[in-house]
């Protein structure tokens, strides 16, 4: 669950907590897009383009990159959670490193 999709918003009052962590989720969501399409374009796309679409062979490139980016991504969460987060108690509250997990698990008060 999303931080962004919390239900029973009473649109009066904003918890600064909920409202950080919120932020946090964002800034490492636009993090992780950003990573990976620098890091896709860069291996699949050439420099110099030939046609104003994707032809198949890139496509195909595109499509498995990220797919092995977000599955390696998810190993990397999976071992940080077994070992024990490195920045745990950062600012008085606990987060994943990985942004996807973020998405996956809902932070617990």
């Amino acid at each position: 669950m999303s931080l962004f999709q919390l239900g029973g918003f009473s649109g009066g009052e904003v918890d600064s907590h909920r409202m950080q962590m919120a932020e946090l989720e964002f800034e490492s969501l636009a993090g992780l897009f950003d990573t990976l399409m620098s890091r896709c374009r860069t291996k699949c796309i050439p420099a110099r383009y030939s046609e104003g679409d994707l032809n198949k062979g890139e496509s195909v490139c595109i499509d498995r990159c990220v797919s092995k980016y977000f599955k390696s991504n998810l190993v990397v969460g999976g071992y940080l959670r077994q070992t024990g987060n490195p920045l745990e108690n950062l600012s008085g509250s606990t987060f994943a490193m990985n942004s996807f997990d973020i998405v996956q698990k809902p932070i617990e008060d």
